[in-house]
């Protein structure tokens, strides 16, 4: 009777330690999973942000200064870095023709008209796209933290002003970007 009391104590105590490291990795791979998310704001200094659709894909517009910096909003691998990308299409995230040209494909490619663009892969079915940057601090295939500086805001391609054009896309499909940032 002893002995089983004594078994029974140790088989709780086992269990309590168990459900509370299970808690603890819970916890845990939460914190790391937002981590990847895009939830940071992607630029550094003041901005006006413009929440808007190009053609059927909503972005948003931030309106700073030349020489602020374009942050990743979330940790991930730089998987597209171009400057001009007109001049080639390689199945990127980004794809481009100019407005009103024929093109050999059914599917219809969006002028993104950037020039330069930065796409993160954050894991899980994140991205995210960065348009416009002045200066690209990062190459392809380079990790990057959460907020760390991935180039500076400009005013390249077919922009007015300095600005940044930003994206987010979970699995393959364009979403609010307004959804993810604080």
């Amino acid at each position: 009777n002893e002995i089983i009391d004594t078994k029974d104590s140790e088989i709780s105590m086992l269990s309590q330690t168990v459900l509370m490291k299970s808690d603890e990795i819970a916890a845990l791979n939460e914190e790391l999973g937002s981590m990847y998310i895009p939830t940071s704001f992607p630029m550094s200094g003041s901005a006006t942000m413009a929440h808007t659709m190009d053609g059927e894909v909503p972005v948003i517009i931030f309106t700073g200064s030349e020489g602020d910096f374009c942050r990743a909003t979330a940790a991930g691998t730089v998987i597209e870095v171009r400057s001009d990308p007109k001049e080639s299409d390689n199945g990127s995230i980004a794809e481009y023709y100019v407005a009103g040209e024929n093109t050999d494909t059914k599917e219809e490619k969006r002028d993104l008209g950037y020039y330069t663009v930065i796409t993160i892969d954050h894991g899980n079915g994140y991205s995210t796209l960065y348009g416009h940057a002045r200066d690209i601090y990062v190459y392809n295939g380079q990790y990057v933290s959460a907020g760390q500086a991935i180039g500076e805001v400009g005013s390249t391609g077919t922009s007015t002003g300095a600005h940044l054009h930003f994206e987010v896309r979970v699995w393959g499909e364009t979403k609010d970007p307004l959804d993810y940032l604080p």
